[in-house]
């Protein structure tokens, strides 16, 4: 059922997008432009709908940044951006191990 009403989601959309990006010989080139990209791009906008797997909103990315952000507040941020590119290297490979629970990565690593 779930499904289902994605599907029809899908289509709705589909059908919205479709009309939003005619082309008009009025548009400005900007529009014109963003109206191409648009059409171009439909099936990229709506992954969501047409992949059960990916969820409707991003709330649990949100969720899994906070902790960052925290962290980039109370410290100041990066002083230089070799530490902040650095930092963000690092926080995305232990986001991704934890996120596949392999929290015994870096124990595993050490021994060998």
């Amino acid at each position: 059922l779930k499904n289902d009403r994605r599907a029809e989601r899908y289509d709705e959309f589909v059908e919205k997008f479709m009309e939003l990006s005619v082309v008009s010989p009025l548009d400005p080139k900007k529009l014109a432009t963003h109206k191409t990209t648009l059409k171009k791009n439909i099936p990229k906008y709506l992954t969501c709908l047409s992949d059960s797997r990916i969820p409707l909103t991003n709330n649990q990315a949100e969720r899994s940044l906070r902790h960052l952000v925290l962290k980039r507040k109370i410290s100041f941020g990066s002083l230089t951006k070799r530490t902040a590119d650095n930092l963000a290297v690092l926080l995305s490979v232990l986001m991704s191990l934890k996120q596949r629970h392999q929290t015994g990565f870096f124990g595993e690593y050490l021994r060998v």
